[in-house]
């Protein structure tokens, strides 16, 4: 009998970032090498889940025989083997309509009155959700949400005259209501959860021991669990299951020097896991002061599939070009390398700066680089499926994160030839950066030395081949493996 192998992560989104890339790299090169079978479980709801397994196979970012288990569809016994999508239509009697963006989104109205607002998929034409309307502000005071099969599968209902939360109500396929949270002063995690059973209803105060529970379901004796997100680490570490806990930290442990919240509660109580699983030696240093024996830890850079030496390994004949590739997020600090590049823009005017990804900061990035009269030099590219070409034609990137685990980026950027300008955060550029061969890495949150570190990266561009280090091949990566999973 095989063992079972699980991997345990808060979200799995269609456009994924380096958390998940990595997870689903690994879990591939480990069925692939060792013939083991793994489950993906998520903590999020999403009631169209079954797209986001569809994609993964069909673009083989995991094996065949995979398995996915989000907890809500477990729960609620959802498993999407339905007949066919239900098409609904944008118009409703008795109702007259305004629409707001063609074939997606309406506005009714009865007697004059904003009753009700629609989003429609604007592929499927699956209606996606509906708010009704508070007559007297316009307000949403309730939202449905359907999945693509027309079954309703959540409602939310708001506090008066507010956007704040106050109830969440969650269906199954029957239309009846599994599972219930409540909400105070506007906080965005559940004061109380309820969960609806034919023995009963049992009672949760907060969102970590109802995932506490549902793993203790889901999970099974005598099994792998990795654990690849920190809100998971408590309920997994206080789980009754005889599973093999192995927890994998993917970004540094460290804010400001104290420990993140986050990370707390697994170095607080190291002695219920099993394995830690770290990117970098230094990481590996600093955790040992916490008390984490050196026995449960493992260290195991991320890898990538090495280019052979080639044309794209030379730093000659690319675009006058600086880039910066990934999620567009407050910890990330673009607009450092925005604020650097305009310290040297005008010496250098054929010089243009790329930013590839989107996310929560892109408004203000772009706010940014019209406040600084940067629009013609500076562009936000959005996301890009195709990081390497990118780094392809770039001259060099930069990565100017506040903290990082390993920065999987700078691989990626190496790999293809593009050497790597970074500040020297917590974790990642010191293992994989060679100073003057790959890259430069200069003070962090100094944007003086990173305008620094760009002007001599284009006066005086790195000579030779720029290629990773060979630890970072799979080979090296399969046999670290092999020797914590012994």
């Amino acid at each position: 009998m095989k063992t079972e192998n699980y991997v345990i992560t808060t979200t799995l989104r269609d456009n994924f970032g380096g958390r998940t890339k990595a997870l689903l790299q690994r879990s591939l090169l480990l069925s692939k090498e060792f013939g083991l079978n793994f489950t993906f479980i998520t903590g999020n709801f999403n009631p169209n889940y079954y797209q986001i397994y569809e994609l993964y196979k069909k673009q083989g970012y995991v094996s065949s025989d995979a398995k996915f288990i989000n907890i809500y569809d477990y729960i609620a016994g959802r498993d999407y083997q339905y007949k066919r999508k239900k098409q609904r239509t944008y118009k409703l009697k008795g109702y007259d309509i305004q629409e707001v963006k063609e074939g997606e989104i309406y506005r009714y109205f009865k007697n004059g009155e904003y009753v009700k607002y629609r989003k429609f998929d604007s592929e499927s034409g699956a209606l996606i959700f509906e708010d009704i309307m508070d007559l007297y502000n316009r307000k949403r005071k309730e939202r449905l949400e359907y999945n693509d099969f027309g079954y309703l599968a959540r409602k939310t209902i708001y506090k008066t005259d507010t956007l704040q939360i106050s109830t969440q109500l969650y269906y199954d396929d029957k239309g009846k209501v599994y599972l219930e949270k409540w909400f105070k002063g506007g906080k965005s995690n559940p004061s109380k959860i309820l969960l609806f059973q034919k023995d009963g209803i049992k009672e949760f105060q907060t969102e970590k021991i109802f995932l506490r529970y549902a793993l203790n379901l889901i999970l099974t004796d005598n099994s792998n669990t990795f654990c690849d997100a920190r809100l998971f680490d408590k309920p997994l570490l206080e789980c009754k299951v005889n599973t093999r806990k192995i927890c994998i930290l993917h970004s540094s442990h460290l804010m400001d020097g104290t420990i993140r919240k986050s990370y707390k509660y697994l170095l607080d109580h190291p002695e219920k896991v099993d394995n830690v699983v770290v990117l970098t030696e230094e990481q590996y240093e600093d955790l040992l002061s916490y008390g984490v024996q050196p026995k449960k830890m493992f260290v195991i850079p991320h890898t990538i599939t090495m280019k052979q030496q080639s044309d794209t390994n030379n730093v000659t004949n690319r675009k006058k070009e600086i880039v910066f590739v990934g999620r567009l997020a407050a910890e990330k600090q673009i607009d450092h390398g925005i604020k650097a590049f305009e310290l040297i823009a005008n010496q250098y005017p054929e010089w243009n700066f790329s930013i590839y990804g989107d996310g929560a900061e892109f408004e203000t990035l772009d706010t940014l680089i019209k406040e600084r009269g940067l629009q013609e030099r500076v562009t936000l590219k959005g996301f890009t499926d195709n990081p390497k070409k990118a780094f392809q034609n770039a001259a060099f990137s930069i990565v100017t994160s506040q903290y990082e685990g390993f920065g999987l980026i700078i691989l990626e950027s190496i790999n293809e030839g593009c050497p790597v300008l970074s500040y020297d955060f917590k974790y990642g550029p010191k293992d994989i950066i060679i100073e003057n061969q790959t890259g430069k890495i200069v003070e962090k949150n100094n944007i003086d030395e990173l305008a620094k570190g760009m002007k001599d990266m284009i006066d005086s561009p790195l000579s030779g081949e720029v290629k990773l280090d060979e630890k970072f091949d799979e080979t090296h990566y399969l046999k670290n493996w092999k020797e914590a999973l012994l």
